[in-house]
């Protein structure tokens, strides 16, 4: 039986309920997509840090994840409080712009949302 073609994970506009795996080659971007899944959840379905589990392989994998996703959550926080100012950074402006397009409450909570992960971490 031929296995389906695999599609590109777009981190911004792909489901984020249910399980999901990343298994890809070092150097992909499996890290940078983790981020913004993790922030989605944050933002868009209200999680907290303690509801959300990430795994990885080793100690030093763990270490490098826990500090790309808390720099992550400085970086879009900074940003939602500095007038939407991403720096220039691809990843917190197409954040912010998923925010916007959001409305509602998880827009409204969402700094709220990032401010309270990042002191949770």
């Amino acid at each position: 039986m031929e296995e389906p073609p695999t599609l590109p994970l777009d981190v911004f506009n792909c489901r984020i309920t249910g399980i999901a795996n990343i298994e890809a080659s070092a150097g992909t971007g499996k890290t940078w997509a983790i981020c913004g899944l993790y922030l989605r959840l944050l933002v868009e379905a209200g999680l907290t840090v303690d509801q959300i589990l990430v795994v990885t392989f080793t100690n030093a994998a763990t270490a490098e994840l826990r500090t790309r996703v808390r720099d992550r959550l400085r970086e879009v926080l900074h940003a939602l409080e500095n007038s939407g100012e991403g720096g220039g950074d691809p990843f917190v402006e197409k954040f912010l712009r998923r925010i916007a397009t959001l409305g509602g409450e998880a827009a409204e909570q969402a700094g709220a949302r990032l401010r309270t992960a990042l002191f949770s971490f």
